[in-house]
């Protein structure tokens, strides 16, 4: 169930993570305003909105990955911290290098400070090292980082009426709470899904690839259905917050989410001996897109929103809207393959994992 050092069910996974995040931007650039109105473009929103902590928590599940299986090596852990700590302060660094690139189609200074995914996912990867580092054993680090993922949650509904935010410079607000215009995802409460990840990944890295990660996964997926259905429930209750809205800022909805989101790895875990059979066209397809999700993120979207899109913006009905979805799919994945042979031929014919870059370290050996 292996893909060279990575671990298949996790690209699968972050493959359709990729599927998702295509869906939602051409439905947010390309769809025609009346067309919203229709019941099914709310069914498409609702499937937008898990592309997002589907990175953010796979992100944190590989960071744990990776650490943990730097330690099984015999590396001294200010070593494995160090490349924790690397890893994430590359992401934020693509993060301002991507924002940057936006000036060249005549981007605002508030476009480019503005904070997006890669910007929240580095951040909060330096954040999960820091707590991986306060624990010297398994179970510490998992309690402290559930503990973070937690107060990230609790803490957002307040931080969004709290005053003392608003006294930052405005970039800096912008990373505490959303700020229109300037914040696509703020810190609070979308880098507890990167706590989450983990504080999950540290149970997966021991475990192998045998009966030891069936037992995981398992676990995983009870542990999962129960959170999201407690997270279900409370979303019933009154709130114990004076403002705290279910579908943005809600504990409740986040506890739900991360439910989900440990049942779909078990999902995946299951279907992917299937996937990856000898008809496995779409476990290869999945594969592919989510070993290169950074490269479709960064392509994707300048092809989207940018300038080169513009008259198809805000054009298309829904039904021409799910056509094109599928017809931009098969671009993006065109250009993966494109990118892949260029690469194989340029490092000498390495192969196409020499090309691999997802966004977030998916190999489970950070190097």
């Amino acid at each position: 169930m292996t893909t060279g050092r990575r671990l298949a069910f996790i690209d699968h996974l972050r493959g359709f993570g990729v599927l998702i995040m295509i869906e939602a931007h051409v439905f947010d650039s390309w769809m025609r305003l009346p067309d919203r109105m229709l019941p099914l473009f709310s069914y498409a929103r609702s499937l937008a909105g898990w592309a997002a902590p589907t990175f953010l928590f796979l992100a944190g599940l590989s960071l744990s990955m990776g650490m943990g299986r730097r330690l099984a090596r015999g590396e001294e852990p200010a070593a494995v911290a160090w490349a924790g700590w690397r890893r994430g302060g590359w992401i934020f660094v693509l993060a301002i290098i991507f924002r940057l690139q936006s000036a060249l189609t005549g981007a605002t200074l508030r476009a480019i400070l503005k904070v997006d995914i890669l910007n929240v996912m580095g951040l909060a990867m330096l954040g999960a090292v820091a707590c991986w580092g306060l624990g010297r054993q398994r179970s510490h680090r998992v309690a402290v980082l559930l503990g973070a993922a937690a107060a990230v949650s609790l803490v957002t509904p307040l931080l969004r009426l709290a005053a003392w935010p608003g006294a930052l410079p405005y970039f800096l607000d912008a990373y505490i709470r959303p700020i229109p215009g300037r914040t696509s995802f703020a810190l609070f409460p979308w880098a507890g899904f990167v706590f989450a990840g983990a504080a999950a990944g540290l149970f997966i890295a021991p475990s192998g690839d045998g009966n030891g990660m069936s037992r995981v996964m398992t676990w995983f997926g009870g542990i999962g259905a129960s959170a999201a259905a407690l997270g279900y429930g409370l979303s019933f209750l009154p709130s114990p917050y004076a403002d705290s809205q279910f579908w943005t800022s809600s504990p409740a909805f986040f506890l739900l989410r991360c439910g989900i989101l440990l049942l779909a790895l078990a999902v995946a875990y299951a279907l992917a001996p299937g996937l990856d059979g000898r008809a496995g066209s779409i476990g290869r397809v999945l594969t592919r897109l989510g070993t290169s999700s950074l490269f479709v993120y960064w392509v994707h979207v300048e092809l989207v929103y940018g300038f080169i899109s513009r008259p198809l913006q805000k054009h298309f009905s829904l039904g021409e809207t799910m056509a094109v979805y599928g017809l931009f799919v098969a671009l993006v994945y065109g250009l993966v393959v494109w990118r892949d042979a260029i690469m194989a031929r340029w490092s000498g014919g390495r192969g196409r994992g020499a090309a691999s870059e997802s966004m977030e370290p998916g190999r489970p050996v950070s190097t």
